[in-house]
C-alpha cells in the first residue's frame, strides 16, 4: 500500500495493509499523530500512512479502532493506541542504544508529556472552540511560560535532543495562527505576533532549532493549511479537500 495523502471518510474504501511494515492510520493536523510521525521519521523506520477525515470517519476504522481516534499503529499483528506508547515503541525499535528515551529518561519524558498537555487544552479550545475565552488565552500563556523556563537548551533537557523534545514540539506548530487567536481574545489589536511571543526567548529558540530538522520538516504544513482544516473542522464540512 503507497501513502493515502488525503484524509479517508465515510464511503472512501479500505486501504490494504502490509503486515510486515508499519502502518500509522493519522491526521495530517493532529499533533499526537505528529509526534509519531517524528518519532518514525528521526529512526528512518519505513512506514505506510492513512489519514483518517475527523469529521466523517469511515466505518471501516471504527471496525479496526472502536474509539476513532488517531493515532493508531498497526505492526505484525500488534494495534497500538496513545500517542506516547506508540513513541516509545517505536523509539526502542531499532534498540536502546539508539533509542532517545534513553537520553532524558522516563522521568523527564512524563514531564515533556505533562508540559504538552498544559498546552493542549488552551491551544484546541483557541483554535476549535467558539466558547474560548481570555481565560484560555492567559491558561496557554502560562503553559508556554512554563515552557520557557523549562527548556535548558538547545533541546528541552540539554545539549541532546531527546525523545521529550519530539513529544513537546508538535504544540507549537501552526504558531502564528495560535498567537493571533491569542490576541483576539485579549483584544490586542494593536500588539503583533512578534510582540506577545517575545516574553518566551528560550521557546522561540527552541521553535528555530527543531524546525531545521528533517525529521520536523518531512511532514510539515503551513498555518494557511491549517487555517482552512480548522474552518471545514468547526463547520463540520465533511467534504472538504484538506
Amino acid at each position: 500500500m503507497s501513502d493515502v495523502f488525503h484524509h479517508l471518510k465515510e464511503g472512501d474504501p479500505e486501504p490494504s495493509i502490509n503486515p510486515e511494515k508499519f502502518t500509522l492510520f493519522d491526521l495530517q493536523f493532529c499533533p499526537f499523530c505528529q509526534r509519531v510521525r517524528y518519532t518514525l521519521d528521526y529512526h528512518e523506520i519505513p512506514y505506510d500512512r492513512v489519514l483518517v477525515n475527523p469529521i466523517s470517519k469511515p466505518s471501516w476504522y471504527l471496525r479496526l479502532n472502536p474509539s476513532g481516534k488517531v493515532p493508531l499503529l498497526l505492526y505484525k499483528g500488534e494495534k497500538l493506541v496513545e500517542s506516547d506508547l506508540i513513541m516509545q515503541f517505536v523509539d526502542q525499535f531499532k534498540g536502546s542504544d539508539v533509542s532517545l528515551l534513553s537520553v532524558c529518561g522516563e522521568e523527564s519524558f512524563k514531564k515533556a508529556l505533562a508540559l504538552s498537555s498544559s498546552i493542549a487544552v488552551p491551544r484546541y479550545k483557541l483554535c476549535y472552540s467558539s466558547e474560548a475565552t481570555e481565560a484560555d488565552a492567559d491558561a496557554l500563556k502560562a503553559a508556554l511560560s512554563n515552557l520557557n523556563k523549562t527548556i535548558k537548551g538547545p533541546y528541552l533537557f540539554g545539549e541532546k535532543l531527546s525523545l521529550a523534545d519530539l513529544a513537546v514540539f508538535p504544540f507549537l506548530n501552526a504558531w502564528d495562527l495560535v498567537m493571533n487567536r491569542v490576541l483576539k481574545m485579549e483584544n490586542a489589536s494593536g500588539d503583533s505576533v512578534e510582540a506577545v511571543a517575545s516574553q518566551w526567548p528560550n521557546v522561540l529558540k527552541y521553535r528555530r532549532l527543531m524546525n531545521q530538522k528533517p525529521y520536523i520538516m518531512k511532514t510539515a504544513f503551513q498555518d494557511d493549511v491549517y487555517a482552512k482544516f480548522v474552518d471545514a473542522y468547526v463547520l463540520k464540512k465533511a467534504d472538504a479537500d484538506f
